[in-house]
């Protein structure tokens, strides 16, 4: 979704290359998304972070409640600003629209595997010391499952990885989410990494 309907069909055909991708919908205001929404499948939502006089952050809670999406916020400049008002608003990673085609078909897949995309030197920028001082209460195992989940894997996963059993692991996650205050797998994921606990997306 961006209000540049050049830009946007540019990216619509460019992720529309990607044999793992398939690109449902695009729309340049969030009426024609409210629209469509009861209509589509939509698994990952690109957005653009200026949406004319609104934020694209704005509307992150409004789809995603509607259209069940992970959100990949874009922005013309990968700045402090996008980045931590994509964190905020709980969105699932930030691409600079500067990045290649390449780049931003697999942001948009690993958003829609469950992970996190956001600039390394960015996030260090707006770490948060105290969550900082939180990470360090986690257990080494724990810090490997939480490792593991910014990978994008899953419980299941994380067992057969690290050789335990699926109930273990589902506890090591659950002591992951309550010692980071965290609701979802992925928000305790977006937390770490904007505390530097661990590093998601491109190095810089």
């Amino acid at each position: 979704m961006d209000d540049h309907a050049l830009l946007l069909e540019s990216i619509a055909l460019g992720l529309a290359t990607s044999d793992n991708l398939e690109v449902v919908g695009t729309f340049t205001n969030l009426a024609d998304l409210e629209a469509a929404a009861d209509k589509l499948e939509i698994d990952v939502l690109v957005a653009d972070l200026e949406l004319g006089p609104r934020l694209g952050t704005e509307v992150v809670g409004e789809t995603t409640r509607r259209l069940d999406a992970r959100v990949l916020l874009m922005s013309g400049t990968g700045d402090v600003r996008g980045v931590t008002a994509a964190l905020d608003a709980g969105c699932s990673g930030f691409i600079s629209k500067g990045r290649s085609l390449q780049e931003v078909i697999a942001a948009v897949l690993t958003v829609g595997r469950g992970g996190a995309v956001f600039p390394n030197d960015i996030l260090a920028q707006v770490m948060d010391s105290g969550l900082t001082r939180i990470g360090a209460t986690l257990t080494g195992r724990e810090a490997d499952v939480l490792a593991l989940l910014a990978s994008g894997k899953n419980a299941t996963e994380i067992a057969d990885e690290l050789f335990l059993s699926l109930n273990t692991s589902r506890n090591h996650i659950a002591a992951i989410l309550n010692k980071l205050g965290a609701r979802s797998q992925l928000e305790a994921v977006v937390l770490a990494a904007r505390a530097g606990l661990v590093r998601v997306g491109w190095e810089n």
